[in-house]
C-alpha cells in the first residue's frame, strides 16, 4: 500500500468505529429513558451490544422475514426469563421479549430483550439480580457467560465478519456490586457507582468461536472497578472465568 491508501485506511477505520460508537452511545440513551421494545422499569440494566463492522461500513438489509421463519427457538433474552415470545417485527427490525420474576415477592414483569437491527446489529438488554442497592456480581457474570455464547453464535450464523463487543450498565448510580448476595460481611467494602451509566471499552472480535470469558474481561474489569473493586471476582490467576460457587 503506497502513502495514500494508508492513509484512506486508516481514516476509514477510524470512520467506522466512530460510527460504532455513536450507534452504541444513541442506544444507551434510549434505555436509559425507556425507549426500548418492552419497558423495563428503573433498574439496573446490563446492556451487551453487539456490533459487526459491515453494518456501519457496508450496510445491507437483513432478509428479517427469513430470519424470523428460521429463528433458534432457544435464543432468548439473558437473566431471569421463565417465559419469552417469538420474534416480533418492529420499526427496528427483529425482537424477542422475555418475562420472570426477580423476587419470589414481586409479580412477574418484562425482565430483559433481544433487538436484532436491520443492518446487523444486536441490542441484548437484561435485569440483573438486586437487593435493596446491592448488584449481585455472580448472576450478572453468570447470565452472560451461559447465555452470551448463543448470542455471539447467532452473530457469527449471520456471517457479517468482525465485530465489536460491548457491555454497559444503565441507572446503576447509588448502587455497589458485590461477589455474593448471601454474604452480607462482603457488603459494603467498597464504594457505590457514582455514574448511572457505566460504559466499558468496546472490544473487536475477529473469529469465530471466540472465548467469551477471554473476551469480556476488559469489559467485566471496567465495571468492578468503576464501584471500587481491583476487577471481576470471577476468574482464576491464569485469566479463566470460573463463576462463583454463591451469588
Amino acid at each position: 500500500m503506497d502513502v495514500r491508501e494508508i492513509r484512506a485506511a486508516f481514516v476509514g477505520s477510524e470512520t467506522i468505529a466512530a460510527k460504532v460508537s455513536a450507534f452504541r452511545s444513541d442506544r444507551i440513551a434510549k434505555i436509559l429513558t425507556g425507549e426500548t421494545p418492552v419497558k423495563l422499569g428503573a433498574s439496573p440494566k446490563i446492556a451487551l451490544h453487539l456490533l459487526p463492522l459491515r453494518a456501519f461500513s457496508e450496510p445491507e438489509a437483513l432478509d428479517l422475514r427469513a430470519l424470523s421463519n428460521d429463528w433458534d427457538p432457544n435464543f432468548k433474552p439473558m437473566g431471569n426469563v421463565e417465559q419469552y415470545s417469538s420474534p416480533r417485527f418492529n420499526l427496528q427490525g427483529l425482537f424477542v421479549s422475555g418475562t420472570g420474576s426477580l423476587d419470589i415477592s414481586q409479580p412477574r414483569q418484562f425482565t430483559g430483550y433481544i433487538q436484532l437491527f436491520r443492518n446487523g446489529a444486536l441490542e441484548s438488554v437484561f435485569l440483573p439480580r438486586t437487593h435493596k442497592k446491592i448488584l449481585s456480581g455472580p448472576h450478572l457474570e453468570t447470565s452472560l457467560m451461559t447465555q452470551g455464547s448463543r448470542h455471539i453464535g447467532f452473530q457469527d450464523r449471520l456471517d457479517l465478519g468482525a465485530m465489536f463487543v460491548a457491555l454497559s450498565v444503565v441507572s446503576i448510580s447509588g448502587f455497589e456490586i458485590v461477589a455474593s448476595l448471601n454474604d452480607p460481611h462482603s457488603w459494603h467494602q467498597v464504594q457505590t457507582f457514582e455514574d448511572d451509566v457505566v460504559l466499558a471499552p468496546e472490544v473487536l472480535n475477529e473469529h469465530k468461536g471466540a472465548n467469551l470469558g477471554s473476551l469480556l474481561r476488559p469489559a467485566l474489569d471496567t465495571i468492578w472497578q468503576a464501584c471500587g473493586w481491583p476487577g471481576s471476582q470471577g476468574y482464576d490467576g491464569e485469566g479463566n472465568w470460573v463463576g462463583y460457587q454463591r451469588g
